[in-house]
């Protein structure tokens, strides 16, 4: 069964303290024993002196009388009186054995004299000791007494401990109740702590599975002020560096599909146009209608060459952004190639391509992609527009070239405009494309017009037509 560690805290600190406590509850009830044994032996001792004096006094009085049980006995029982304990006494002159707690007999005299404690009192050695008689304990003192230097008698003298044995109970049994109410107040706080050090460690693991499940986004809570705080914010960070990283790789495979999505528009123009060019050029009357056409179908092909030497040299590099190649144009010249590809698919509709340059601009661009802007805006207005003819018309606008393709068709109605606006407001491209016509290549043609520095503008009514501008800075001395 897996033990928490709150659990675990717990039962390590009951096998530990309550072991301690108990050693320490024998250790002080030992000690204080101990102590009163002490001052017990003292009492003794300096009653077995005064015992002595007395003995030697009354001997030494009494040394020519022979004395008899009779004197022995109340000799003893004066000596008991005098320190309030039980006395036994006994006379070699006679073998006289009296005893203050009880009449005497032969036989209490044999065990009295067959006792090691007697023995060793015989033979002039003081001693004494402690022994349990009854289910009591007693604190035994023998010693020897003398007549005119002659040892004549061995005197016993008996401390009941009973009041000892009752205060070491009594301290024990309060020590033990005080061990316990420390005890259970301990386990108490140890709860309320180990509960302050696991909820912590609870909130981690709970971030940690969140961590698991994929919510990286949200952060660890904790205000423990310890390691545990500490590991919790390194975690957040972690996880912030790694949230980080898995949007830089988010945000470098929607880069990658942009940017594939951006070739394959540009590749698809000049390709469109050399097809279409192909198609009719068998159909076409004269050689100089058919060398336009190889011309166009030429320089198609070789600006789809370039796009395609781009995305490899950009898939080297692992970059994926829209890059130009800015050389010095003539917008005017760009208008008049766009205008010359589609005219034979407008034809193919019906369209007629007007052009109206009122001046010829000079500027630092990049030149395919600009003329990829006007094939793309043109091809969408002959294809969707329904409109009778489209124009092309260039001019300048405060410091800005202005230019304008203008249809007189159906035009756009609301609901579609709307998406058109949702797309340059930068919604997900996925989810803004639609198969009408006006989709990923608006919002293409947007990017590259503002990798240069302009805007682009798209103006239309349902039922009158669509004017789409496009402006580009003009910088001193290009105009």
């Amino acid at each position: 069964m897996k033990q928490t560690i709150r659990a675990r805290f717990i039962s390590l600190s009951i096998f530990t303290i309550l072991p301690m406590l108990v050693l320490m509850v024998f250790v002080i009830v030992i000690s204080v024993d101990q102590y009163n044994l002490m001052n017990v032996k003292k009492t003794v001792l300096n009653d077995s002196y005064l015992l002595q004096i007395y003995l030697n006094q009354y001997l030494s009085e009494n040394a020519q009388a022979k004395l008899e049980e009779r004197d022995i006995y109340f000799l003893n029982y004066d000596l008991s009186k005098m320190v309030g304990l039980r006395t036994q006494l006994y006379f070699i002159q006679g073998h006289i054995y009296v005893d203050s707690g009880k009449e005497a007999t032969k036989r209490d005299a044999a065990f009295f004299l067959q006792t090691h404690e007697a023995q060793l009192a015989l033979a002039d050695k003081k001693n004494f000791v402690i022994k349990r008689l009854n289910d009591h304990r007693f604190f035994i003192m023998n010693f020897p007494f003398y007549q005119t230097k002659k040892l004549v008698g061995v005197m016993r003298v008996e401390y009941p401990l009973n009041e000892e044995d009752q205060f070491r109970i009594s301290l024990g049994m309060i020590l033990s109740l005080i061990s316990f109410l420390a005890f259970i107040i301990l386990i108490l706080l140890l709860g309320i702590f180990t509960q302050r050090i696991v909820s912590p460690l609870a909130t981690l693991k709970t971030g940690v599975q969140k961590f698991a499940s994929g919510k990286l986004q949200e952060p660890i809570e904790i205000h423990s002020g310890d390691e545990v705080e500490e590991l919790a914010g390194d975690f957040n960070k972690m996880a912030n560096n790694i949230d980080n990283l898995l949007q830089s790789l988010q945000d470098e495979k929607t880069k990658q599909q942009e940017f594939f999505n951006n070739m394959t528009h540009e590749i698809r123009t000049p390709l469109t146009t050399i097809i279409g060019y192909a198609d009719i050029i068998e159909k076409l009357d004269t050689k100089e209608e058919r060398s336009d056409c190889l011309q166009y179908i030429q320089t198609e092909g070789k600006r789809l060459l370039r796009l395609i030497n781009d995305l490899f040299r950009l898939s080297k590099l692992n970059t994926y952004t829209l890059t130009l190649s800015q050389v010095q144009c003539s917008l005017e010249r760009i208008l008049q190639e766009t205008a010359e590809i589609v005219r034979y698919k407008a034809n193919k509709y019906g369209i007629v391509i007007n052009t109206s340059i009122k001046t010829n601009v000079k500027l630092k661009a990049d030149k395919d992609k600009l003329k990829e802007v006007l094939l793309n805006l043109v091809d969408n207005a002959i294809l969707h527009s329904k409109s009778p003819q489209i124009d092309i018309m260039l001019s300048i606008r405060e410091k800005e070239a202005l230019i304008e393709v203008k249809d007189y068709g159906q035009g756009i109605g609301a609901e579609q405009m709307e998406k058109i606006r949702q797309k340059f407001s930068g919604c997900p491209i996925n989810s803004i494309y639609d198969q009408a016509g006006h989709g990923y290549g608006l919002l293409v043609s947007k990017s590259i017009i503002e990798a240069h520095g302009g805007s682009l503008e798209i103006d239309s009514t349902e039922g009158t037509g669509t004017t789409v501008r496009v402006r580009l800075p003009i910088m001193k001395g290009e105009a």
